[in-house]
């Protein structure tokens, strides 16, 4: 079961997000001077949860009060009500939050008193937030329960000496063929009763399994895991394959002789066991690849059996620079010929979109994507191509060397543009170069857009984000490039 399974969810605590104030150009007493006045719910549109679930990128389909009708409840000096006179001097923020998700609407969930802050309650540098709800949950009938057992346990010693469970499965073998990143396919497994009993069947723990629950690989997905059929009944059994960011950047290292392969094996309870073959074959893409291969991919040759012509002869021409892959220039020049002014960062993903980008990528046509999708649907084919490499653009180096030069020089866009120059491959050196351009080009045309910095610097850093001391520097680190060409800063 996993957290979406539950009718309700109460997620609270110091979820430790901060405001984005720095990024708008707001200052740290700015800040303290509109949390202390009544308009302190302005400081809201710069959280950084907000800007998070707006995105889905954490606590997907939780919910919270539009607007908190309290102050920020951290940092305060302890014993009192007053914002941090510590030499950090920490920015006021609601760290503090109380977030509810629910599975159906239906579900009888009501916040009948406002949320609160204590602002009375002085023993940490935090104040507790509070809240009242009505929730309506369903009542078991035990009498009815307690019948169902005992007439379930009278079942089962009159059953236990019939014969032992059979099924029957509609395919001894599961053949997927070509499956894409991020385009999961799903085939079903129909498993019959035919024996003379109800049959309680579940899938064995594979060998070597890191917990008691991996019944395969991650790249597939078996529901359910355990069912009971009733004699005569069937039951059918999805298997879906699914390649995902964290399964592309080792994919190949997970390819048995070029397939993906797994063997499942269901178990009948008091019966035998069932072996499940499973095999898919990976389609090789631009996504999930290295800059070194980039570099080397040519389109797709399409089979026609009318024109004989040399495909070389109707490749594509460009402009793209040396040592930057032709899919990383398409993407970017895409996106500068339509500007940052039609990026609209709060649209929704669209898969179908994204597979028709990827199948361009591939295959070389349309050459000019910029008419094939919407902006943020290329700007999202882009961060998902960059995610997906097997190393980050920029590398953290033997003892993440190159990431603690960059942290130190974070303002000093000489000095960072020295160490990637002279720390990166020529390949990383051109991408990142090229990306800082479009984004210092996006930037200039919309200042927003720099609430994107954060995002960036995670897929071009790939850092740690649990590291609290570091974490928000690798945006800073992006920004000064992005601010300073590096001829303009090398001279």
């Amino acid at each position: 079961m996993c957290l979406y399974d539950h009718d309700v969810v109460f997620w609270f605590g110091d979820l430790n997000y901060r405001l984005n104030t720095d990024l708008y150009g707001i200052s740290n007493d700015d800040v303290r001077r509109i949390a202390s006045s009544e308009k302190f719910g302005d400081l809201l549109q710069y959280c950084q949860l907000r800007e998070q679930m707006a995105r889905g990128t954490v606590f997907k389909d939780f919910e919270e009060p539009a607007a908190l009708p309290f102050r920020p409840t951290y940092k305060y000096d302890c014993g009192t009500s007053i914002w941090d006179t510590s030499e950090k001097g920490r920015v006021p923020a609601w760290t503090d939050r109380i977030l509810t998700f629910k599975k159906y609407p239906q579900v009888g969930l009501e916040l009948i008193r406002p949320m609160e802050s204590v602002d009375s309650i002085t023993i940490s540098d935090h104040k507790p937030v509070r809240a009242l709800f009505n929730l309506k949950v369903k009542k078991i009938n035990e009498s009815g329960a307690n019948s169902v057992y005992e007439e379930a346990i009278r079942e089962a010693d009159r059953r236990a000496n019939e014969e032992l469970p059979q099924v029957q499965l509609s395919s001894n073998e599961v053949d997927f063929g070509i499956v894409n990143y991020l385009e999961p396919k799903t085939r079903s497994v129909i498993v019959q009763n035919v024996g003379k009993s109800k049959v309680r069947f579940s899938f064995k723990v594979r060998p070597n399994a890191q917990n008691n629950q991996e019944i395969c690989e991650k790249w597939l997905m078996v529901t359910p895991t355990h069912y009971q059929i009733p004699q005569g009944s069937s039951m059918e059994i999805n298997l879906t394959v699914s390649i995902s960011t964290d399964i592309v950047r080792r994919i190949q290292d997970i390819l048995r002789n070029g397939q993906l392969q797994e063997i499942l094996v269901l178990h009948l309870e008091n019966g035998r066991d069932y072996f499940i073959p499973v095999t898919a074959i990976y389609n090789n893409s631009c996504f999930g690849s290295t800059l070194e291969k980039l570099l080397t991919i040519r389109p797709k040759k399409e089979v026609n059996l009318i024109d004989f012509e040399d495909f070389a002869d109707n490749l594509p021409s460009d402009d793209c620079p040396q040592n930057i892959p032709r899919v990383i220039y398409r993407l970017v020049s895409a996106l500068r010929v339509r500007g940052a002014k039609q990026l609209n960062i709060v649209e929704e993903l669209d898969n179908e979109v994204f597979n028709r980008i990827r199948s361009a990528l591939e295959t070389g046509q349309p050459d000019d994507l910029s008419q094939l999708a919407s902006s943020y649907m290329l700007y999202s084919a882009l961060i998902r191509l960059l995610d997906s490499l097997d190393e980050p653009i920029i590398m953290e180096g033997m003892f993440k060397i190159i990431h603690k030069e960059m942290i130190k020089y974070r303002n000093d866009a000489r000095q960072l543009w020295t160490t990637v120059r002279s720390s990166l491959p020529k390949p990383n050196q051109a991408v990142l170069e090229l990306l800082c351009l479009m984004l210092r080009e996006f930037f200039s045309q919309n200042y927003e857009l720099r609430g994107q910095l954060s995002l960036w610097a995670t897929v071009l850093f790939r850092h740690d984000s649990m590291d609290e001391k570091t974490h928000g520097m690798y945006p800073t680190v992006l920004q000064t490039m992005c601010d300073y060409a590096p001829d303009v800063s090398l001279g």
